[in-house]
């Protein structure tokens, strides 16, 4: 309809346009941080709700032989931050992994180059990578630990 009355209404009807999807997108991302933030509150008062009912619930409905006290954890948690022992062993398990971590990522790249650049390599393998991508990745974890 706006075509119909020439191509100054329709130049004016664009630019009136632009501006309403302008004031639209702001005034939406206005209303979606303060959700967000209404959100994240209701997350945080779960979060207390499960963290209260789980240390009601430890020692006075379920043992406390197969339910720990959160606040227990926490000062046992507290207490290792402390320990210069725990420290140490963080750090080598952190050395280990980055050199795991590096060392699985070379052969992998390795592996990939050379199955990718040969062609009977590629064609000998590809049934079993193929079987290996139908696998989920969390079944195979329990193989490697």
């Amino acid at each position: 309809m706006i075509a119909q009355l020439g191509p100054a209404f329709e130049a004016a009807a664009t630019v009136d346009e632009a501006a309403l999807l302008r004031r639209a997108v702001v005034r939406r991302r206005r209303d979606d941080r303060g959700r967000g933030l209404w959100i994240l509150g209701w997350r945080g008062a779960v979060f207390a709700v499960a963290l209260a009912a789980w240390s009601l619930a430890s020692g006075r409905l379920m043992d406390a032989q197969f339910v720990s006290d959160p606040t227990a954890v926490t000062a046992r948690v507290a207490a290792l931050f402390g320990d210069p022992v725990f420290h140490r062993h963080v750090g080598t398990t952190l050395i280990e992994l980055g050199s795991g971590y590096a060392i699985g990522a070379l052969a992998g790249v390795a592996f990939a180059v050379m199955v990718g650049s040969t062609g009977l390599l590629q064609k000998a393998l590809q049934p079993f990578l193929v079987a290996f991508y139908a696998i989920p990745k969390i079944a195979l974890a329990p193989l490697f630990i």
